[in-house]
C-alpha cells in the first residue's frame, strides 16, 4: 500500500477490484501475504488441522460478514 500511497484499506480494496492494474496487484499481494510453498497441502497432519480448526473458523467469519451486512453483496462476493 505504501508503494501505491494507498493509506486507507478501503482505497486499496477499490484498487484491487476496479484499478486498471488490478491483477498484477492481487498477484503481488498473494505473492507477499504466502509463501509460494505447496508442502503445506501434501502434509497430512498439516491439513487436518486446517480441516478441523481453520475451516470452522474460516465458514464462521463468513456469516459474521453476511449478518454484519447483507445487503452489500459486491462487497461480501470479495471474500469468498
Amino acid at each position: 500500500m505504501q508503494l501505491l500511497n494507498v493509506t486507507r484499506f478501503e482505497d486499496y480494496l477499490q484498487l484491487l477490484e476496479y484499478g486498471q492494474q488490478r491483477e498484477s496487484e492481487f498477484e503481488l499481494l498473494c505473492n507477499t501475504v504466502t509463501i509460494n510453498e505447496t508442502s503445506f497441502f501434501r502434509n497430512e497432519a498439516q491439513m487436518n488441522a486446517f480441516q478441523q480448526k481453520l475451516t470452522v473458523e474460516i465458514i464462521n467469519a463468513k456469516e459474521n460478514v453476511w449478518q454484519t451486512n447483507p445487503q452489500n453483496m459486491e462487497r461480501g462476493m470479495f471474500f469468498w
